[in-house]
């Protein structure tokens, strides 16, 4: 019931427009060439009710401009007038209904690839869960002695767990960002401990490569005003990057130097780079350098999740590279201060 009512409200608005810009058309008692006043009448409806509504909003203006034509002038072709400006009406009324029904299909593609990807992370969360427990179970019930290098095996599951587990977290953190829902709990973050975590969790993968924790004397005890859980996967999508595209035993340097009051955070390796190209399309998702297409080299997604949780915090993920010399990412944290919290 409502919603006849709403359509009969807007057809009586559109017909109040049509003739509103048939009086501002020819209520001098000649036609002053005015048309494009019906295009907003037509348009609304066009985007509002689609295609049909659209052939008929046209139909209806094109009726009102040749009997207003015909009252004001009639010996002044009122027909052809009608004829030529209703096939423009046509046309444009079409162009946007079929805009419409096209920005519509791609809502609804993006919903369901949202709701997917929230399915899927959840289900493979769970069992990346049951996996951990599992492999603590096997290790504590182990003879380490029995089967040599069997532990070497345990740490490498470890390692692939770990290693989907952030898989997983991005494609979730993915869906809540673009259903809307992703939320931040700002709270203070040791970023010493924070990295020192981060580093033991991916320690499998940085076999090899030096990790150098650079701070400065004044950012030695930094407090960042942050969620942890997100500046986690952010820093760990940067060190994991600049491990994997680095050559064995380069080194990857995590820095903080405070400016302006404020915590500057960087990620830098020397590794292969990123050539000014690629660095545009670095952050629009499902994007791999040129560098770096080959099987095994990641979703691609990383990066945009990572600035969408650092813009999420006010900020933005830089990118610095010289193809050849490595890569340079830096975003800037405000600095915990209960007070103001």
């Amino acid at each position: 019931m409502k919603e006849t009512a709403a359509r009969a409200a807007w057809w009586a608005a559109f017909l109040a427009g049509i003739a509103l810009a048939s009086w501002l058309d020819f209520g001098r008692g000649r036609d002053m060439h005015l048309a494009v006043l019906y295009l907003f009448p037509i348009g609304a409806v066009s985007w509002r009710f689609g295609r049909n509504a659209a052939v008929g909003s046209a139909l209806a203006a094109t009726a009102s401009i040749a009997l207003a034509k015909h009252l004001v002038e009639p010996a002044g072709g009122a027909v052809w007038h009608a004829a030529t400006t209703g096939t423009f009406f046509e046309v444009f009324a079409w162009m946007l209904s079929y805009i419409r029904n096209s920005m519509e299909r791609e809502r609804e593609i993006s919903r369901l690839k949202t709701a997917m990807l929230s399915l899927v992370s959840h289900e493979f969360g769970n069992s990346l869960a049951g996996m951990k427990i599992c492999l603590e179970l096997l290790k504590q019930g182990e003879d380490s002695g029995r089967v040599p290098g069997r532990s070497k095996l345990y740490e490498s599951l470890e390692s692939c767990r770990k290693d989907l587990t952030i898989v997983c977290s991005n494609f979730l953190n993915l869906a809540r960002i673009e259903s809307g829902s992703l939320e931040l709990d700002l709270e203070a973050v040791d970023f010493r401990k924070l990295v020192r975590e981060i580093l033991d969790a991916l320690a499998p993968m940085l076999s090899g490569h030096g990790i150098e924790l650079d701070l400065g004397l004044e950012s030695q005890n930094a407090v960042l005003r942050a969620d942890p859980r997100a500046l986690k996967l952010v820093l760990s999508n940067l060190i994991g990057n600049a491990v994997k595209f680095s050559p064995g035993k380069t080194p990857v340097t995590v820095s903080l130097r405070l400016e302006d009051g404020a915590a500057l955070i960087t990620v830098s390796d020397q590794g292969i780079g990123i050539s000014p190209e690629d660095q545009a399309l670095l952050f629009s998702g499902f994007f791999r350098a040129s560098e770096v297409r080959r099987p095994g080299a990641g979703f691609g997604v990383g990066l945009q999740i990572s600035q969408s949780l650092v813009e999420a915090h006010g900020s933005r993920l830089r990118v610095e590279s010289v193809l050849g010399r490595g890569a340079r990412f830096s975003f800037g944290l405000p600095l915990w201060r209960p007070a103001a919290s």
